[in-house]
């Protein structure tokens, strides 16, 4: 054993096992960092896993193979020849390996007959001549005394793999080099030149641990410049929207045949708000978790914010009915965390490709308009019928079509004064009536609207509306003392609207006390100076504003200290939270301190039942909006109403 370590120590040809357990060392260290990154996406790293465990095997044997040199077991010939035949086929298996992975990179099937010929024939050609080599003597071969000797003469060629191989990946570069950015480009040439260099070392050396060194150091490149795990996955575990759009690119490319499952969260906004940023993102990692393992091989995007895209590698649309299906009922049922239970609404659309979306560009189209499209909830729907459906297109059709004939409606909605026990003022709210489509609601009018660069037009119209209303009906001998008219976002930009607004108000004799402009958090988002001015103008000559949806989107505070609002209007969903979760019961009571605390009025919006009223009167609201009193009526509607208006029971106390 003694003359078994000095020969190990002294032979300077033992640095192919230091080599061999250097390369087995980084391998396990990269399979461990990169297992706990990927976490469930580990399908996307099935090549880089093949090219970790070749390369430790190759290790091992390499490290076996030095050890059989030895003189201690020269009598064991076979199990010497074994070892080093395995060996070197790692070797080329690896450099195989190694050259699918690339042409998984840039888009190419890995059932392309062609260039899975061109990859594996040398490889396994190279397996051959090795394993036969003791009987041929090209490479290397055994003497009677069972020591391994090398053909020089002929051992130039287990440098043509190689070199074949080089060349290979010198294509790739130069063929697909638009496919890579220029980290995986740079990557796929240090790689060539660092093969090449091994070559010339293992020629100068003859010391086969360069190779499994090179490759294991390949390993870290590979996962640092190639495909980093930290940019593949988001906190939910699904794979960021950016590599879907990558992924699915490459395979419309390579015309493959897959499904992708598209669920999209459709109260996503009121499950965000109702259990904040931290628990709501749990429950989305609970979705990630489920989807990620409801079928074998399938791949889980997340398209946006509120939409999870499901790549499944089969588009039999049976199969993929059913999967919709069980996918469907899984969310009829809760999600469970630590401190909830719940039922998170979805609706389900599947894309088959390419019998459905033949090519990347046409999924991109589709894919914005289902991030910008409506969804009923539990409703599973197809690509065809989401594009033969386009209500988009019908909707913005039904929008200018009432613009033309001026079929717009104007709702009220009465506006309850707990100091004075009567109505005292109305919302007006814009209602759509198509012969087609039906009725279509101001959530999915108004934001197309205001894309569609039509919101101006239908704001005008709004406002004139309600000053001839004001005007014809002398609202304020009826006790009116003020009319509430949304603005939006983009009315809030416009630079002459508070001109206009006047004008309009002076035509119709209505005083700027008779007004009151609604508008919402998202159109103070940018502190757009315009908006500022508009804001200025309104309130200097006496219109005074509510600050509407306050309970949703950002809530900021700020709004309140710098802009001067007179009234807070509560949203809807934090009054009905309030009912059920503790928590949003301490911020609707949060925000009537705050209101109070800047002498400001507050009015609930969404109040529905008794319970409701006796929590706000609790709380010193101001003003009660909802449906315990009235809908939205039309404007004779309203008229009549508070007419005939008498103090429900529950307000005398």
């Amino acid at each position: 054993m003694i003359k078994l370590f000095d020969q190990f120590v002294t032979d300077i040809s033992s640095y192919q096992i230091s080599l061999s357990i250097a390369a087995i060392a980084v391998s396990f260290l990269m399979l461990i960092i990169v297992q706990r990154k990927v976490k469930s996406a580990w399908k996307n790293y099935f090549r880089y896993y093949r090219l970790v465990v070749t390369t430790i095997i190759c290790g091992i044997f390499g490290c076996f193979d030095q050890i059989l040199t030895y003189e201690f077991f020269d009598k064991y010939i076979a199990l010497k020849y074994a070892c080093h035949a395995i060996t070197i086929s790692i070797l080329f298996l690896n450099t195989t390996f190694y050259s699918g992975y690339f042409l998984a990179q840039v888009g190419i099937d890995s059932h392309d007959k062609k260039w899975n010929i061109a990859i594996y024939a040398p490889a396994i050609l190279s397996v051959i001549v090795s394993f036969t080599s003791p009987f041929h003597k090209l490479i290397y071969y055994y003497d009677a005394s069972g020591q391994l000797l090398l053909n020089y003469d002929t051992y130039w060629i287990l440098f043509l793999p190689m070199a074949y191989f080089i060349v290979i990946w010198s294509i790739i570069c130069i063929n697909y080099y638009k496919v890579f950015n220029f980290g995986k480009f740079r990557f796929v040439v240090i790689l060539t030149v660092s093969l090449a260099v091994t070559v010339l070392l293992f020629a100068r050396y003859k010391i086969i641990g360069f190779f499994t060194l090179a490759f294991s150091i390949g390993l870290i490149f590979m996962v640092y410049s190639m495909q980093r795990p930290d940019e593949l996955l988001d906190d939910t575990g699904a794979i960021r929207r950016t590599f879907m759009f990558r992924d699915f690119k490459q395979d419309f490319f390579r015309r493959v045949y897959f499904t992708i499952v598209f669920v999209r969260i459709t109260e996503y906004q009121y499950l965000a708000d109702r259990y904040g940023e931290i628990e709501f993102n749990t429950m989305l990692s609970l979705v990630s978790d489920y989807l990620n393992k409801v079928h074998s091989g399938s791949s889980l995007y997340m398209l946006d914010a509120k939409t999870f895209a499901l790549q499944v590698p089969d588009n039999d649309e049976v199969r993929m009915r059913i999967l919709a299906e069980s996918i469907k009922m899984r969310f009829a049922e809760e999600f469970v965390t630590s401190s909830n239970s719940v039922k998170i609404p979805v609706s389900i659309l599947t894309m088959q490709c390419p019998d459905e979306i033949n090519n990347y560009e046409s999924f991109v189209s589709v894919g914005n308009k289902i991030t910008n499209s409506v969804f009923e909830t539990d409703k599973i729907i197809s690509a065809t019928e989401f594009l033969r459906n386009d209500r988009e297109k019908d909707v913005i059709m039904a929008v200018k079509k009432a613009m033309g004939n001026n079929s717009f409606r104007v709702f009220y909605q009465p506006i309850y004064s707990t100091e004075k026990k009567k109505i005292v003022a109305a919302e007006a709210l814009i209602r759509l009536f198509d012969d087609k489509l039906g009725f279509i609601s101001p959530e999915e009018f108004i934001p197309l609207a205001e894309r569609e660069g039509l919101i101006l037009k239908i704001g005008a119209f709004v406002f004139s509306e309600v000053c001839r209303f004001i005007k014809n009906n002398s609202l304020e001998e009826k006790g009116i003392e003020y009319i509430e008219v949304n603005l939006s976002a983009v009315q809030c930009t416009h630079y002459k609207l508070a001109e206009e607004f006047f004008e309009e108000m002076k035509s119709y004799g209505i005083k700027p006390s008779q007004i009151n402009f609604e508008i919402t958090e998202s159109s103070l988002l940018d502190n757009n100076v315009t908006v500022s001015t508009n804001i200025e103008n309104f309130i200097t000559n006496g219109v005074e504003l509510s600050l509407d949806d306050y309970g949703t989107g950002y809530s900021n505070i700020s709004y309140l200290s710098n802009v001067e609002f007179s009234i807070i209007k509560v949203d809807k969903s934090l009054l009905w939270a309030a009912d059920k979760n503790e928590k949003a019961n301490l911020t609707l009571e949060s925000v009537f301190g705050l209101a109070k605390g800047l002498n400001m009025k507050v009015v609930v919006e969404g109040v529905e039942t008794e319970a409701h009223i006796k929590k706000m009167l609790g709380l010193n609201c101001d003003y009660f909006q909802g449906y315990y009193f009235s809908k939205p009526v039309k404007g004779g509607e309203f008229l009549d109403y508070i007419e005939q208006f008498t103090v429900p029971e529950v307000c005398k106390n």
